[in-house]
């Protein structure tokens, strides 16, 4: 016979194994209950929306309690960090391991690969988008070459001019008498009185010294260009960047038209270039004088009026006959002038000079990394 006193050693051990660990039959959906006689039962539980789970024991008595998993312990679901820290907001580094983020502020064009060489040697590997720059200017002074010659078959007027002149030496002029193949009389010397005469020789006719302009001028011309390439296709990166490739054999550049500092950052190895040139080298105008040779021939002088007379002189042309006191009042024509052999232009040339220059414009200024 059981004694009252054992039934009281076995509540507590009820109670222990009510609060058992999970391997319990209570966490698969029981609860297990002492009897006092030492006997134990299993009853059913529920489970409630609200997390609590209702336990009974088989006299119909039902005690609740709080069943929590870790979602009801108050921790949070968040992937931030728990540390406090708010989230980095920032671009993510999209260049792979072989590019770098090159800026390229606006309106700065790029990144580039610049190939530089002799004027038309240089090449891009892919042409699409490349742009050209120039440099080294070659542009000498204009050659200018100005020189006469003469135009035409030369020949003589048929009449020459008598100068008269009232004392001797002929050193003026009084009066002038056209004298021709036929006898002109009336020359107007007074008898008596000093006299001189001479006949200038005149132009020749039907030729002229026209003027001939050689401009040799060599064309300006550039001795360098350099060829902006392309990268290739570019990931953005950065506030203004592009993801970049460093070229193994040369820098990498960005550029753009005029003549600017480079901006803030690691291009800074800058160069000016230029996309054209303004050529006004020219030559002056060339111009010459007239041809200077004359036609030669001899006049007759005689003291008569009618040409015939026994008292007569030859003047050739550009010869002064000094008669003293006895005047010619008659003279003529021995023959048809005589044109020269030659006519000479080559001294009467003026002009041909050089003049303007030629000069670069439209600088493009190329950044580059060191």
């Amino acid at each position: 016979m059981r004694t009252p006193s054992h039934g009281i050693e076995i509540v507590p051990l009820a109670l222990l194994l009510a609060c058992s660990s999970p391997s319990d039959p209570a966490e698969d959906g029981g609860t297990t209950s002492a009897d006092a006689d030492g006997s134990t039962s299993t009853s059913s539980s529920s489970s409630d929306q609200d997390g609590t789970t209702a336990v009974g024991d088989d006299t119909g008595a039902s005690t609740t309690a709080n069943t929590t998993d870790e979602a009801d312990s108050g921790s949070s679901d968040s992937t931030g960090p728990d540390d406090g820290s708010s989230e980095d907001t920032g671009p993510a580094d999209v260049c792979n391991r072989f590019e770098v983020c090159v800026e390229v502020p606006a309106p700065w064009q790029g990144p580039v690969q610049i190939e530089g060489g002799l004027f038309g040697t240089t090449r891009c590997g892919d042409p699409t988008g490349e742009e050209l720059f120039f440099d080294d200017l070659f542009a000498p002074p204009a050659d200018c070459d100005c020189s006469c010659d003469d135009v035409g078959t030369p020949a003589c007027p048929g009449s020459v001019e008598l100068e008269f002149h009232a004392d001797a030496g002929c050193g003026g002029a009084d009066a002038t008498t056209a004298i021709g193949p036929a006898c002109t009389s009336s020359l107007g010397a007074t008898p008596g009185e000093p006299s001189s005469w001479q006949i200038a020789g005149p132009g020749v006719l039907d030729v002229s010294c026209e003027a001939s302009l050689v401009d040799s001028t060599i064309p300006a011309a550039f001795a360098d260009e350099y060829r902006a390439c392309s990268l290739g296709a570019q990931v953005a990166c950065g506030a203004n960047g592009l993801c970049t490739t460093p070229p193994e054999d040369s820098a990498v550049c960005i550029w753009r038209d005029g003549d600017f500092p480079c901006p803030e950052g690691t291009l800074t190895e800058r160069s000016v270039r230029y996309r054209d040139f303004v050529d006004d080298r020219t030559c002056t105008e060339c111009s010459c004088l007239p041809p200077t040779e004359t036609c030669t021939g001899t006049a007759t002088l005689y003291t008569l009026d009618t040409c015939s007379t026994s008292l007569f002189w030859d003047l050739p042309t550009d010869t002064c006959l000094d008669l003293g006191g006895v005047g010619p009042d008659s003279a003529v024509l021995g023959g048809p002038l005589q044109p020269p052999a030659e006519i000479d232009c080559s001294g009467g040339a003026s002009g041909g000079m050089p003049e303007g220059t030629a000069g670069v414009v439209d600088p493009v200024t190329i950044c580059c990394s060191r």
